[in-house]
């Protein structure tokens, strides 16, 4: 029996609406000065936002002119975790970590900002991160779901270990001290969103799946299945 055919989905991002050529920045960042690390969730605890907040500390006494911003729905169910985060913001006086609460410009957001971070504790296809990548923001995330497939280590972010606020500092550092690194990476994010995360990819490859699935050739496809298996 032959090998069957294997598919793994993404959540996919649309890379036309998360373009950063056409986008403009939020309107509501604008009075807010220095460098913006964001990051963006619902504000739950599998999002790990205490080390957000752990790591805006530690980079505050590294840095000056630095914007935090947590971006995402408060929930209902989460007020008990969100007073933690308030009490934490104010217990380490930091003045410069804003929860922003829902937003509904995320393309703005990101464009308005300087780096991304995903702090989460737990994800599986984590669509945030795919949008700061398709918006050519160069990111910092914890090892957690598929996150290690898509950020490469060195050319578009850095992937650090889940509940390390000095790691995510750390690593947010070397962005914060060189601008040529963040556009850099931040290009080549953007480049492994398009190829590989895009809506229109994520389609075409459910589509190939299928058509092999089903027995179906078509020789004018097949070196777009091995690319596809092979990312």
């Amino acid at each position: 029996m032959g090998r069957k055919p294997t598919l793994v989905l993404q959540a996919p991002v649309d890379t036309r609406k998360f373009n950063p050529e056409i986008v403009k920045p939020d309107a509501s960042l604008c009075g807010l000065p220095g460098l913006r690390i964001v990051t963006i969730g619902n504000t739950t605890p599998l999002k790990g936002l205490e080390y957000f907040i752990e790591m805006a500390a530690v980079l505050n006494l590294r840095y000056e002119s630095l914007q935090f911003l947590i971006v995402g729905d408060i929930l209902e169910s989460q007020r008990q975790y969100v007073r933690k985060l308030k009490e934490l913001i104010s217990t380490q006086h930091l003045h410069n970590v804003h929860l922003l609460g829902l937003s509904n410009n995320i393309p703005g957001i990101l464009k308005g900002t300087d780096i991304y971070v995903c702090a989460s504790i737990y994800e599986a296809s984590p669509t945030a991160l795919w949008e700061a990548m398709a918006m050519a923001k160069p990111v910092v995330a914890t090892d957690v779901g598929d996150v290690s497939k898509f950020v490469e280590i060195d050319k578009s972010g850095y992937v650090v270990p889940a509940r390390n606020p000095e790691q995510l500092a750390r690593h947010v550092g070397l962005l914060i001290e060189s601008a040529a690194l963040r556009e850099r990476f931040g290009l080549a994010a953007r480049r492994k969103a398009v190829q590989y995360l895009d809506a229109l990819q994520c389609v075409e490859r459910q589509v190939l799946f299928y058509r092999e699935l089903m027995g179906i050739k078509d020789q004018r496809k097949e070196s777009r299945l091995k690319s596809i298996r092979g990312y």
